[in-house]
Formats: structure tokens, sequence, C-alpha cells
């Protein structure tokens, strides 16, 4: 890839020319991240110090910039706030879109380059791309929520991917950490590299992602190489408890789940939007408060809704059998960034139940961050289905997963409990990290479901041998993810020395496209 050059041209206007001769850490762009705020430009750090990297830094916001500038003003080259579809709405300046011109003829050059629709760009923003999100339209609304008009969001896309082609020419990028899935897409069409740290879902692993839809080529390999060799891993034994992340937060959330902690938190909302109104800040663009409420309200409502009298105890279904359908997170990138050919989890159910045997029953596990942002509608629909029947919330989602006779998902964390355990999985998304496990089956459309789902519901007397499979995804991930060891991302400065060095080897080895690393 590297030593060549290539050109793009956007519109008569915009050229871009990337440099694509240089090391893939020279020069980097960094996009803000929540997650890591300390440990990423920590190690943008790191890299300058041991290999020369140069780099900008692209905050959210202006008083996030100022921070950023003043703590790690020695580390970027530049710290600026780059144009994001939303921020024109978020910071009053939807008059530049209605001024803009020719957005029509330029939004059809971009996506000449880019290979897909902007419209499919929408998909996974949870502001923007709301239509796209059936199973999440009751997800709090933002303040400029009313200024949204096709014309101006049309226009944002475009004044962004503008931005950021400039700022790419002006950099000669080579590399691009953690940018939105809109610059992920243009960095594709222009052959720079993309890389975004990222869970694997696996107690407290973390990999590179070279793709918004979540894949990892070294992962891959290492897996298809472990998988070529017969021989069972010896010693090697799975957690008891893989996704370490996810405790904790089913922790938070049941604390946080009463009403007298939704009531003071919607308190808390108002007076904080009262004040930003009054001094004019950032955050009072945000989510309103009386939308937070209404959302914080419903969360209450539906976790009655699901309480332990309402739904059905794994207990009772010991000489039942059952498909297991975990829902997923809507909006979430999850779902809609790591499965963007299909990502609308009612269809998928309909499907599924049209497709089980008499006595084969659909056991449905809602997920308890989801709770009050379903439409109203949405339980009632699915109940019509017929031989439903709704998990016990609370209790442990890799209990169910291990007695269940099948798993269909389209890219939860439950698909690669099931994987790993052994559980044959039928899976719509088309990039999930365990789809070359013999006991996975996936579904490209509805045509496909039929023989997944007989394959899948025979496959249930070689578990043994799916096991033995499974151990070698977990093993996969335990050689070429990283393992973050005790980090906290609510205690962010929680890292060792050694770690940064470790997350430096594992990206530098993410580039060697041709390893064939079988250790």
């Amino acid at each position: 890839m590297y030593g060549r050059y290539k050109q793009k041209k956007l519109n008569s206007t915009v050229t871009v020319v990337v440099t694509l001769n240089k090391a893939p850490i020279a020069s980097i762009v960094m996009f803000e991240n929540a997650e890591f705020p300390v440990l990423y430009p920590e190690f943008v750090k790191y890299l300058k110090s041991n290999y020369g990297t140069s780099g900008v830094f692209i905050a959210k916001t202006r008083t996030n910039a100022a921070i950023y500038k003043e703590k790690y003003g020695d580390v970027f080259d530049e710290t600026l706030v780059l144009n994001d579809p939303s921020s024109f709405f978020l910071n009053n300046r939807t008059q530049e879109l209605d001024n803009s011109r020719n957005v029509t003829e330029r939004a059809l050059s971009l996506e000449r380059i880019l290979g897909q629709t902007i419209n499919s760009l929408r998909v996974a923003d949870r502001h923007l791309g709301r239509g796209f999100q059936s199973g999440g339209t009751g997800h709090p609304r933002v303040r400029f929520h009313s200024k949204l008009t096709d014309e101006r969001v049309l226009a944002a896309y475009v004044m962004s991917l503008e931005a950021l082609c400039k700022l790419l020419q002006v950099r000669e990028v080579s590399l691009v950490f953690d940018a939105p899935p809109w610059g992920e897409a243009l960095l594709r069409s222009l052959g720079i590299e993309y890389r975004k740290l990222l869970p694997a879902r696996y107690k407290n692993f973390n990999y590179w992602l070279d793709t918004y839809t979540g894949e990892c080529k070294p992962l891959k390999i290492c897996l298809k190489n472990l998988l070529l060799n017969d021989q069972p891993l010896a010693g090697f034994k799975l957690p008891e408890k893989q996704y370490n992340i996810a405790l904790k937060r089913d922790v938070e959330f049941n604390n946080d789940i009463s009403l007298v902690k939704t009531l003071a938190y919607s308190a808390r909302r108002f007076l904080r939007f009262f004040y930003g109104v009054f001094r004019d800040l950032e955050s009072a663009q945000g989510y309103t408060p009386w939308s937070d409420t209404a959302y914080l309200l419903r969360r209450w409502f539906d976790a009655r809704l699901f309480s332990r009298k309402k739904t059905t105890p794994l207990s009772q279904l010991k000489d039942r059998r059952f498909v297991l359908f975990p829902l997923q997170v809507e909006p979430e990138l999850s779902l809609h960034g790591f499965s963007p050919e299909f990502f609308c989890q009612q269809t998928a159910l309909s499907w599924v139940a049209q497709e089980l045997p008499a006595d084969v029953s659909l056991v449905i596990k809602e997920h308890k961050f989801v709770l009050g942002r379903r439409p109203r509608k949405f339980y009632e629909e699915i109940n019509e289905l017929g031989n439903v029947i709704w998990a016990d919330l609370y209790e442990a989602g890799i209990d169910w997963v291990t007695e269940a006779d099948a798993v269909v998902t389209i890219s939860s964390s439950a698909g690669i409990e099931a994987a790993m355990l052994g559980t044959p999985v039928v899976t719509f998304g088309q990039h999930n990290m365990y789809l070359d496990l013999p006991h996975i089956y996936l579904c490209h459309s509805a045509n496909d479901l039929k023989i997944a789902m007989r394959d899948a519901l025979k496959n249930t007397d070689s578990r043994s041998e799916n096991l033995l499979a499974g151990k070698k995804l977990a093993k996969a991930i335990e050689i070429s993810c990283i393992n973050m060891n005790n980090y906290n991302k609510n205690d962010p400065e929680s890292f060792g020395p050694n770690l940064l060095a470790n997350i430096a080897d594992n990206l530098l080895n993410s580039f060697n496209k041709t390893s064939e690393d079988s250790h």
C-alpha cells in the first residue's frame, strides 16, 4: 500500500492528494475518545517519543479543545475542532448550511469517491440517523432536533467530508484514530489507515479494529491458523465470566434504576440545562431535559414491565428446547456500525419465529440498557408472534447462552459468548469475529435462514467439538489482542507502565496484513 500516491477529485474546487509513501504512524490524526480520555493522548506521546510520530488532535467541542491543548500541547502539533455533521446544529451554525451552494452536485461527487451514499453514513448516527433506528425511537432527543431538514443534513455531511479531506491533504496523513463512521468511509476510499481501540468483549482484552464494522485482521488470521490445527488446546480453560465490562455495567444499572434515583437525576438534568442556557455553554445544546426525563421515566416503567413476576426464569425451561434471541441496544455502534447490511431486530425476530419447529420456543432476552428507548408497541407486536418467552432480565445472559439449543443474533456480545461455549449461532452480522468457527451459520438474507436454523438445531449433539473450536476463539483473542489488565475507564489514569508499549506493539503488528502468526 505504501510507496505510491492517490489523487481523488471531489469536485471542481477540492482535490485531495494523499501521500502513502510514509510509515503508517508517521503522521496521524486522533479524534477525541470518551472511553480513553487520558490513555489516547498519552499513547500518542509514547509514539512521538519512540517513533517520531507527529499528529493533530480533533476535539469534540471548543471547551474540550482548550483543555487538551493546555494539557497536551507539547504532544500534538495542533489541537482543533473539525466540522462534524452534528456540530453545525449543536453550535447554531445552520445559516452556513442554508448558504452552502451546489450541495447536491458536491454530494454526488463525494458519493462516487466513497462508493456509498451519504444517507448510508447516517445509519449509525444517534441524532441524524434516527429514522434507521426503528427499535430505539425512544432515545432522548437533542435540542437541535427541530432544526434538522434533509437539505441541511446533506449539506452538513458534505461540508464535514470536505473539511476532513483538506486536513488529510495538508498534513499528508497516514493514519487516523477513532474517526467517526462518515470519516472512516472517506479514509477507506482514499486508502488511509484507520484504527480504533475497542473491547474484544472477552475479559479485559481490547483490539485495534481496522474498519468501522469491527473487523481485526490479525485476530482473524490467528483464529484461522488455530483452527487449521486439529489438536486441542492443552490446559486452556474458558473463564466462567468472560466480559468484565458488561458485568460492571450491570451493577451500575441495578444501582441506578430506582424511582428515587431516576427523579433525582432528572432534577439535576434540568438544573444543568438551565445553567448551561444562562451561561451559554455548549452542554445546553445536548439532550433536552424534558426528553431526557421522559426517557428515564419510560426506563423505570419498562423495568417494572420486566420484573421477575412477569418474565420467565431459566429454571422453568430446563426440559424445553429453545432458541435464544438477545436483543441489542438501539441506537448503538455495535449494531448499526458493526452490521450496516442488516440491523432491523424486529424483522429478524419475525423471520426466526416462522422457522422454528413446533417443539422449540423463542426466548427473547431484552438488554437492560435499552429500557425506555423502545417504541411503545414494540413489545406488544413481538408478543403477537406467539410461542415467545421473555427471559428474566436480571439473570446472567451467559447462563441462558449455555442452556440454549441455539443463539440467534446480529452482532451482540452474546454471539461471542455462544461461539466460545460451543452453542450453535445463527447470525445476520457479516463482520463478526467468530464467523470461521464450524458451529456458526451466517445468513445474508431471509432465504438463508431456513437451512441455517435446521442445521443449527441439529448441531446440538456436537457441543464438545464446538467447545474445542470456541476455546480457540478465546485463545486467538489472548494471542492477538491487548490485555488491558486492570484498566478502568472510570479511573482513566489506571494503566501500568508497560501498557502503552503493548498497545504500540499491537498497533504496529496490525499493519502486517500478510502475517501468518500461528503461535
